[in-house]
């Protein structure tokens, strides 16, 4: 007989929450209970709605969209279960408005809302709970007054949200405009920030405006001037290169009634040292950094107009680049035309001047002079010129070429002879480029070098008039009169052209050409003259070759030969070298028939180089050569010149002298706002101007002669200290150290006596604009002022009556010599 006995089972239990909420995309991870406690039991999670809610075998469950789903979790394949209610929605039940609180302007309507639809929203406006009295939203709140709201939002998923609060004050203050503008990025280093405001302020509580720089972020000390609506910042020092903010927060300044400003930033940029800084100068031109061109030389006509009369003018703005005669160094071994180019502001190129001949078009498809600018091609970036062909690149690096087609210079394919009176495009995606006698040469952005032109010229037996290909890795290349220099990407040197010593090669003079062959390695620059050239190496030494003037006398070298070393910069102009060291040094070498070495005499030194002899130029910062000459800047700002067609009185010097091209010397001053009227405790910032405007001067110091009535700041902020009256003195010293002054009167009266009452025996009355005062005794002096205390007329009179015409309406304070005083009312 067998028994069989039924196995006992264990009761087993589990839970998890009854009920769980989580927004689209939110996850919940559920943690069951199970009882008793066994690792071996098998957990399953199940949903009821995927498109709801999802959960993984581990019972985290993500929220898929909006609605509700039942998630299970099951032991054993049902041994035990337990459910729970999970709702998904879209967003949360969270009150914002617009706008958030603050000070705003009186009347601006405040809009609530949530992102759960048919969520309703109450609210209060005075401060109190919203569950006690409140009003249903349903149209935005007007803030009238000084108001503190609090809302509540209920939807019947979500239940009650957290509890907003915002609180608003209201005020008819605001900004009308900057000075210099918001936002504005060319503003001066001794600018002197202001903001207008609509209304009349007044200091506010203790809230700290503040200045920084935002670019080094330092702090910038400065007072500040409250003068009727206008706050100005005064800097305590000149700006900086660099972006400025003024932070003015809330309740800094109020209006009358003591409405405050709102936050205000106010933001802008100092991108010059406030001097025009120098471009490029010639015998002629002087071009500025802020596209400011000037005709120097006291021969030269005005480009603008027919203003033949001699001295300096300026005669073109917007004026990026400048292309001249004297610019070209005369490298082509001709000298060029009286013909002149400049690219402007919008990267148009335009031309004028005179043909030597009809082989040398400006390029505005004419063969006669062009005596006013012309504009010659769009897009242009940049340009050079040649004895009697020019060139310059257009969009998309597209190189255009006008002038003679002789030996098939111009490089269009076609005839070579005639003329191109306008700009043909014969190579594209050009880097640079340059141009010899009678060739051409450009690189393109791919590096490739390409030559056209006489052969010789560019290493080559017979002429072609398209496009060939020379090397590659090519990333500068320059031409000279029959010769080509050209740097490879490895830093070696390559030279090509006609055989002779400026090649650079020592080959053999029965050689008519040479292609492309390698001369120094480790080169950072090279320079090409008509005869001669020249290689600096990156290690600043300068290596030179050729000839030094136009006739084999004066060998430099068949192969390079070290010049100079530490050499920071060089130029070559006619037959003239100038080269800048690194100490700020100048040394020259060449042609000095003019004085162009500067020297102090004009013997010409062909094969050597010398430096100056005076104290005076050395220190330079940059040099600009022309055939005439030299210019030099030195790093404390003065500039410096020599040889011929300077601008100054005598014309030329062989010696370096000081040159101040434009400077307006200082004639005189004066205080710009008259006398004035003020009140104890009121500053003002005074201004002064020059004559003529715009003058140059070295010093400003201000004077108070009675500091018991009112100071004065180094700025010319005044402060009134006590009734009474005092002088306010400007002195400006200029450059030279003469000292010009000019003084105004300051009254500063306590007016709290002033009452709005009847003045016997005295009567008033207004027609067209003029204030007529009568009853007055013979000899009585009568004085108008606005309503700031600014003196708007003084008459005594000898009949009784005056008149006063009046500009403006406003209310007016009338003050006799005998203790007379009214307010008087001007609508008109």
């Amino acid at each position: 007989m067998v028994h069989v006995s039924e196995a006992y089972v264990s009761p087993v239990t589990v839970t998890i929450p009854a009920e769980v909420s989580l927004e689209s995309g939110g996850t919940y991870q559920f943690l069951p209970t199970v009882t008793p406690e066994d690792d071996e039991l098998q957990i399953t999670w199940t949903t009821e709605n995927p498109e709801v809610a999802s959960v993984d075998n581990n019972g985290k469950v993500t929220g898929v969209s909006t609605g509700v789903t039942i998630i299970t979790v099951s032991i054993n394949g049902g041994l035990a279960e337990a459910y729970s209610i999970v709702k998904v929605r879209n967003g949360n039940l969270e009150i914002k408005a617009n706008p958030v609180g603050g000070i705003v302007e009186k009347g601006v309507l405040v809009e609530l809302a949530v992102e759960i639809q048919d969520a309703v929203i109450y609210y209060t406006t005075d401060g109190s709970y919203p569950m006690e009295n409140p009003n249903l939203y349903a149209e935005p709140i007007c803030v009238d007054r000084p108001l503190l709201v609090n809302a509540l939002a209920y939807h019947k998923d979500y239940g009650l949200s957290e509890l907003f609060t915002a609180s608003y004050d209201v005020t008819s203050l605001k900004t009308e405009s900057y000075s210099p503008g918001q936002g504005m990025d060319e503003v001066k280093p001794d600018a002197i920030p202001v903001v207008t405001f609509n209304e009349v302020i007044k200091e506010g509580n203790t809230e700290r405006i503040t200045m920084s720089n935002r670019s080094t972020g330092k702090e910038i000390g400065f007072e500040y001037v409250i003068d009727g609506n206008e706050l100005s910042i005064v800097p305590d020092s000149l700006l900086e290169i660099g972006q400025y903010e003024i932070r003015i927060p809330s309740y800094a300044v109020t209006n009358s009634v003591g409405e405050p400003n709102g936050d205000i930033l106010y933001q802008f940029s100092v991108t010059s040292t406030g001097k025009e800084e120098y471009a490029y100068l010639d015998s002629y031109f002087r071009l500025m950094d802020n596209g400011n061109l000037y005709v120097w030389h006291k021969d030269f006509p005005n480009l603008n107009t027919s203003d033949e009369s001699i001295g300096e003018h300026l005669v073109l703005e917007d004026v990026k680049s400048l292309f001249t005669p004297y610019h070209m160094f005369y490298r082509s071994g001709d000298y060029p035309s009286q013909q002149y180019y400049y690219i402007d502001d919008g990267n148009t190129l335009w031309g004028w001047g005179w043909l030597d001949t009809s082989e040398n078009p400006i390029g505005n498809g004419t063969t006669k002079d062009v005596p006013q600018p012309a504009m010659i091609l769009g897009n242009a970036k940049d340009f050079k010129n040649s004895a009697k062909h020019k060139g310059a690149l257009g969009n998309g690096g597209m190189l255009y070429l006008w002038g003679d087609k002789a030996f098939g210079k111009i490089g269009d394919g076609g005839t070579m002879s005639g003329v191109a009176a306008s700009p043909v495009g014969v190579l594209s995606d050009v880097e640079m480029f340059d141009l010899g006698q009678l060739h051409t040469i450009a690189v393109t952005k791919g590096k490739k070098l390409f030559a056209w032109g006489f052969g010789h010229a560019i290493g080559q037996y017979a002429n072609t008039n398209v496009p060939t290909l020379i090397d590659d890795n090519v990333v500068y290349a320059c031409s000279g009169q029959r010769h080509n220099l050209y740097i490879k990407s490895d830093k070696t040197l390559w030279s090509f052209g006609e055989n002779n010593p400026c090649i650079g090669a020592g080959i053999s003079s029965s050689t008519e050409y040479v292609g492309p062959v390698k001369i120094l390695s480790d080169v950072e620059k090279c320079y090409t003259g008509a005869y001669e050239s020249l290689a600096l190496k990156t290690n600043g030494d300068l290596y030179q070759w050729g000839y030094a003037a136009a006739t084999t006398s004066y060998l430099l070298g068949r192969t390079p030969v070290l010049a100079l070393q530490d050499v920071k910069d060089v130029q070559i102009a006619g037959m003239t070298v100038y080269v800048l060291k690194n100490d700020g040094t100048v040394w020259v070498r060449g042609e000095n028939g003019g004085g162009q070495l500067g020297l102090g005499h004009e013997s010409t030194h062909w094969d050597y180089y010398e430096s100056f002899h005076s104290p005076d130029i050395g220190d330079v910062e940059t040099i600009w050569a022309n055939a005439n000459g030299c210019y030099a800047l030195k790093k404390d700002g003065s500039l410096w010149g020599w040889g011929f067609g300077l601008p100054c009185d005598a014309g030329s010097s062989d010696v370096p002298i000081e040159l101040k091209p434009g400077i307006k010397y200082l004639e005189g001053v004066s205080i710009s706002e008259g006398n004035v009227m003020m009140e104890p405790g009121q500053a003002k910032l005074l201004h002064f101007s020059t004559v003529p405007e715009s003058a140059a001067y070295a010093s400003v110091e201000w004077e108070s002669s009675d500091e018991h009535v009112m100071t004065v700041s180094p700025k010319g902020i005044v402060r009134a200290i006590n009734p009474g009256e005092a002088f306010l003195t400007v002195i400006v010293k200029n450059e030279i150290g003469f000292t010009f002054k000019s003084t105004c009167q300051v009254v500063v009266t306590d007016r709290t006596d002033i009452k709005n009452e009847k003045v016997p025996l005295i009567s008033f009355w207004i027609s067209n604009g003029v204030l007529h005062i009568d009853g007055l005794s013979k000899g009585e002096m009568v004085n108008v002022y606005d309503c700031s205390g600014k003196l708007c007329g003084t008459a005594c009179t000898s009949t009784g009556r005056v008149d006063f015409a009046l500009s403006r309406k406003g209310i007016y304070i009338v003050k006799t010599n005998k203790g007379k005083v009214s307010k008087i009312a001007v609508g008109h």
